[in-house]
C-alpha cells in the first residue's frame, strides 16, 4: 500500500457552527495536530480552559503519532463520509 502524498481537503467544513481548516500537509501527524487537535485547544483556552501551552502540546502531538497510519481502507471509509457530509449540507442550504 503505497503513502498517501497529502492529507486535507479542498475545501473547509464544519462540525456544528465550527469551522474546520482542511488546509494540505505532507504529513497526517501535522494535518491532525495542527488543524485538529490545536483548533480544539485554541477554543478551549478563549472559554477560559487552559490545558497548558498550546504549541508544547501540538508539537507533542505530532511526535506522537508521527509514526501512525491509517488504513487504506479507513483512509477511504473517513474521504466517503467527509464527501457525503459536504453533499448533504451544501444541498440542504
Amino acid at each position: 500500500m503505497g503513502e498517501q502524498p497529502e492529507y486535507g481537503f479542498d475545501i473547509d467544513n464544519f462540525i456544528g457552527t465550527t469551522e474546520q481548516r482542511n488546509n494540505w500537509h505532507r504529513k497526517w501527524a501535522q494535518f491532525f495536530a495542527d488543524h485538529r487537535i490545536g483548533l480544539q485547544l485554541k477554543l478551549a483556552e478563549e472559554k477560559g480552559m487552559f490545558f497548558g501551552d498550546i504549541e508544547t502540546i501540538v508539537e507533542a502531538v505530532k511526535e506522537r503519532l508521527s509514526n501512525h497510519q491509517q488504513s487504506q481502507s479507513a483512509a477511504w471509509r473517513l474521504m466517503v463520509r467527509q464527501r457525503l457530509l459536504h453533499h448533504e449540507r451544501s444541498h440542504s442550504l
